[in-house]
C-alpha cells in the first residue's frame, strides 16, 4: 500500500511540474527533461509512471475532472459538476488544448460523457421517483441530454471559450431544465 502512495505522489509532482511549466511555455516547447528536471526527477521516473506528456496529460484531466464529476454525482448536482467542468476547461485550458490534439475531440468526448450521463441518470432518477417511466427510457434520456451538453462544452471549448463558464451554464439550464421534465411526464404518458 505504501507504494502506492508514494506512486501517486510522485504522478501528482509530475502534473505539477508540467502545470508550472505551462505558465511560461507553450505544451509543444515543453520536453520530459523540463518536466523531469522541474520536479527533480529523473526521466527513468517519468517513463515509470507515464508514457509521454500526452500520457500525463489524460491522467491529470481524468484524475483532477473526471474525479470530481463523480463527487457531483453523490449529491444529484449537474448544475454544480457542468460548472465545474467549463471553470477546469477555463483554469486548465492548455492541458486540455493538448489532451484535444493529441487525442482528438473523440477522445474526450467518451472521457466526459460517461460521467455526465451517469450525473444527469442519478439527476433523472430522482425526479421521476412519483412517475412511472421505464428504466431503459430514463437511461435513454440520460444519454441522449450527456452527448447534447457534452458536445456543447467541447464545441464552446474549441471556438476559444468567448462566453463566460456563467453565461453557457446559464444557456445550458435554459435550454435543458424544464424539457427533462417535460419528457419524464410525456413518457409516463406514452410508455
Amino acid at each position: 500500500m505504501k507504494q502506492n502512495i508514494s506512486s501517486l505522489q510522485t504522478k501528482k509532482l509530475i502534473a505539477e511540474a508540467l502545470k508550472s511549466l505551462l505558465r511560461t511555455k507553450p505544451l509543444e516547447r515543453i520536453t520530459i527533461s523540463d518536466i523531469s528536471d522541474t520536479c527533480g526527477i529523473n526521466r527513468k521516473t517519468f517513463y515509470y509512471h507515464f508514457r509521454d506528456v500526452y500520457d500525463l496529460i489524460e491522467w491529470i484531466f481524468k484524475e483532477e475532472a473526471i474525479q470530481t464529476i463523480k463527487d457531483y454525482t453523490l449529491h444529484d448536482d449537474p448544475k454544480g459538476a457542468l460548472t465545474f467542468v467549463l471553470q477546469f476547461l477555463s483554469d486548465n485550458a492548455q492541458i486540455c488544448r493538448g489532451l484535444l490534439q493529441s487525442m482528438g475531440r473523440d477522445h474526450l468526448r467518451l472521457l466526459l460523457h460517461k460521467d455526465v450521463a451517469h450525473l444527469f441518470y442519478s439527476f433523472i432518477r430522482q425526479h421521476s421517483q412519483d412517475l412511472s417511466v421505464p428504466k431503459e427510457y430514463k437511461e435513454f434520456l440520460a444519454c441522449y441530454y450527456a452527448d447534447a451538453i457534452v458536445s456543447a462544452i467541447l464545441t464552446w471549448f474549441e471556438n476559444g471559450m468567448k462566453e463566460s463558464p456563467e453565461r453557457l451554464i446559464q444557456f445550458l439550464v435554459l435550454t435543458n431544465e424544464d424539457s427533462i421534465q417535460a419528457a419524464l411526464q410525456r413518457a409516463e404518458a406514452l410508455l
